[in-house]
């Protein structure tokens, strides 16, 4: 069988940078930015989800906060502030066609220089585009274990989104999909499951709900506390724990979350079968998601935890309706 290709995605015409809505194009670094040769820019990504009439952006407080404290960690502080990018994504989504939009906040420096740690004077630009995206896809998904070793998050951290980093999922992926697979599962350097390509990863067995701890260099990501607080409200028992690589036939369901690929079930991983869709877990978690993301049902006022911090637990208000 052959993996589940995504094709070419075409942004929009036009994205916002640095406060104002310009050709997509016009947004570009130079080709001898340091940002571009040395993979030093942050990134984050959350879904304009469009509801009748409006946009809903899910979740965008919290992913906008993790941008901002990501950019002050890799020396590309700016002075927009979650609110002002927020303001901005609603400025770009009035040029739009009227569909469901993955936008992506990306910060650098633009200018022409290819030192490792640029000048300070070189200015930092934020540029924020949108990729039209299917919502609601029920596609389950082929999985292997990787060969490539989960990245250390003592050598690059884990908890914002560093645009380097992203080589380890880049070459992960591309060796699932030759080994016809969809997307691969990474083992962190003591063996135990992290989580896939670019998604956390939850499994289904006698426990309930079981998910990688994030000490396995695991990515908070904000669909995972999410899927944890739909856990608790349903009553779903869950485990936070360490999985190793050995234990896969000890689950009888698994799948994968994040915020473009939503919540997708696992069939397989390697020679391990799951039968996740047939889970009553697994169609109350996904059912329950759609709920909010349909605005069916009212978010959570606040979360603990939430990766959007410098480290502490705090908690931040989750809903953000247009």
């Amino acid at each position: 069988m052959q993996p589940m290709r995504t094709p070419r995605q075409a942004v929009t015409s036009e994205a916002w940078l640095d406060g104002l809505v310009v050709p997509t194009p016009s947004a570009s670094p130079s080709v001898a930015s340091s940002t571009f040769h040395m993979g030093s820019g942050v990134f984050d990504g959350l879904m304009a989800y469009r509801n009748g009439d409006h946009w809903h952006l899910h979740l965008a407080r919290p992913h906008l906060e993790r941008f901002c404290v990501g950019c002050r960690r890799m020396r590309l502080t700016h002075n927009w502030t979650p609110t002002d990018l927020e303001q901005g994504i609603r400025e770009l989504l009035d040029r739009c066609p009227s569909t469901t939009h993955y936008i992506r906040p990306i910060a650098f420096r633009g200018a022409p220089e290819i030192l490792l740690t640029p000048s300070e004077s070189l200015p930092i630009s934020v540029a924020m585009f949108g990729v039209p995206a299917d919502r609601d896809v029920p596609a389950a998904l082929r999985a292997t274990l990787s060969p490539v070793q989960r990245v250390s998050s003592e050598a690059i951290p884990v908890r914002w989104k560093v645009c380097g980093a992203y080589a380890n999922s880049f070459i992960a992926q591309t060796h699932a999909q030759e080994d016809g697979f969809d997307t691969a599962i990474f083992l962190d350097r003591a063996g135990r499951i992290s989580e896939a390509s670019v998604a956390n990863v939850f499994f289904i067995g006698d426990e309930g709900l079981v998910t990688p701890h994030l000490r396995a260099d695991v990515f908070p990501g904000l669909t995972r506390v999410l899927v944890l607080w739909l856990a608790e409200q349903l009553g779903v028992p869950v485990a936070v724990r360490d999985v190793d690589g050995t234990e896969l036939d000890q689950f009888t369901g698994g799948f994968i979350c994040s915020t473009l690929m939503e919540i997708k079930p696992l069939t397989v991983i390697d020679s391990v079968r799951f039968d996740t869709t047939s889970s009553p877990i697994f169609e109350a978690i996904l059912s329950a998601f759609r709920d909010l993301t349909h605005e069916r049902a009212p978010y959570p006022e606040e979360l603990g935890d939430l990766p959007a911090t410098d480290g502490a637990q705090s908690r931040r208000t989750f809903s953000s309706r247009s």
